[in-house]
């Protein structure tokens, strides 16, 4: 099926961002369809079950973390 990611325990719906299935760990805060606590900059979810706090963000400019490659913005025009 077109924009989903496999997971151990479930799909993920990228283009919606929501799991297809209920999350069998319970957070009684969130939804139970949540995806990575609400917070996919700091959390990832490889098993589909529960968030794991990644390194995300942590490092300098030019880093790498979890493959994600850390930038410095130097400006920012809207």
């Amino acid at each position: 099926m077109p924009n989903m990611y496999d997971m151990d325990m479930r799909s993920y719906n990228h283009a919606i961002a929501r799991w297809t299935a209920i999350d069998t760990v319970t957070h009684h805060a969130l939804s139970t369809y949540n995806a990575f606590d609400n917070n996919p900059i700091s959390y990832a979810d490889p098993s589909g079950t529960d968030s794991n706090v990644g390194n995300f963000g942590l490092g300098r400019s030019g880093d790498y973390a979890d493959n994600i490659q850390i930038i410095k913005v130097l400006s920012y025009k809207k």
